[in-house]
């Protein structure tokens, strides 16, 4: 159930950093966008009808405080013109989810594996 979870934001995710902007359908992803704003501000999410962003690990408000960074800058490459060179420069070649389960599963402990036969 968590990867059929983290898919969806990790699609939204890609999209976002691929084309420079955040398609965010059912308005439930962590980071949303002042759309009446020229440049399109980006902004975390807290408020009334949202979580709490102090609840959260911190490990993840640093993620997502990066990623928020990383998404006003394609924005405004975007706006600037410039994402057709940046894309040219830099695509992600991997989808965000395989890379995300190929991490995952390099940092799970390994089990020993025995010789014996199990019956």
């Amino acid at each position: 159930m968590f990867s059929n979870c983290i898919k969806v934001f990790l699609d939204i995710i890609a999209l976002w950093l691929r084309g420079g902007a955040l398609e965010d359908w059912r308005d439930e992803f962590c980071i949303t966008c002042d759309k009446s704003s020229k440049l399109g501000d980006y902004f975390l999410r807290n408020g009334p009808d949202h979580d709490n962003l102090s609840q959260y690990d911190e490990s993840f408000l640093t993620l997502t405080t990066k990623l928020l960074n990383a998404g006003q800058s394609i924005r405004i490459l975007q706006k600037l013109d410039k994402m057709e060179n940046f894309i040219k420069e830099r695509i992600l070649e991997e989808k965000l989810f395989a890379s995300f389960c190929r991490e995952v599963f390099k940092a799970l402990p390994k089990v020993p594996v025995s010789n014996e036969k199990l019956e």
